[in-house]
C-alpha cells in the first residue's frame, strides 16, 4: 500500500483506475495500475515475484521533477528543475521505519489518538483505493 499512499499524499483519491495483474494461489502476484486524478495520472507497479527495476516514486511537474528512490525507505531525494539543475537532499542514515516508530512513541507520550501527519481518514482512503484495485483484479 506504500505506493498507493504516496500517490494519495500528492493527489488525493483517484477518480478512476485501470488495474491489471497476475493472480496465483489466491493472491495477486503482481499488479499494475493507472490511477486517474482528473488530468493527473499515477502509474503504480507492485510484484511479489520479481524485483522491480522501478522501486522509486517520481512526480513530474510543469517546472521540474521530484525523484525518490526506494520511496518506502527513502534516505534521499532529488529535485530536478526544468533547466536541468539537480538538487539532491539526503536524510539522516536510519532504518526506514525509525521515523514512524519515533512518531508513534511521541503520539503515545502526548496522549494523542491520531497522527496529524497520517490521519485515520487518510488511511481509510488508502485502503478504499486498495480495495477498489483488488475488486478490479477479482471481479465478483
Amino acid at each position: 500500500v506504500y505506493n498507493i499512499a504516496c500517490a494519495q499524499l500528492f493527489f488525493g483519491r483517484p477518480t478512476d483506475m485501470t488495474v491489471t495483474g497476475v493472480l496465483g494461489g489466491g493472491v495477486d502476484l503482481s499488479c499494475d495500475a493507472v490511477l486517474d486524478y482528473g488530468g493527473v495520472r499515477a502509474d503504480l507497479h507492485a510484484s511479489l515475484t520479481a524485483k522491480s527495476p522501478a522501486e522509486h516514486f517520481t512526480v513530474v511537474c510543469e517546472r521540474g521533477t521530484l525523484h525518490i528512490p526506494r520511496f518506502y525507505a527513502a534516505d534521499a531525494f532529488t529535485v530536478t528543475r526544468e533547466d536541468g539543475k539537480r538538487a539532491p537532499y539526503v536524510f539522516e542514515k536510519v532504518n526506514g521505519y525509525t521515523y514512524q516508530t519515533a512518531h508513534f512513541a511521541e503520539l503515545i507520550r502526548s496522549g494523542a489518538i491520531e497522527s496529524p501527519i497520517r490521519s485515520f481518514s487518510d488511511t481509510l482512503a488508502t485502503m478504499d483505493t486498495a480495495t477498489r484495485m483488488m475488486r478490479a483484479l477479482y471481479p465478483a
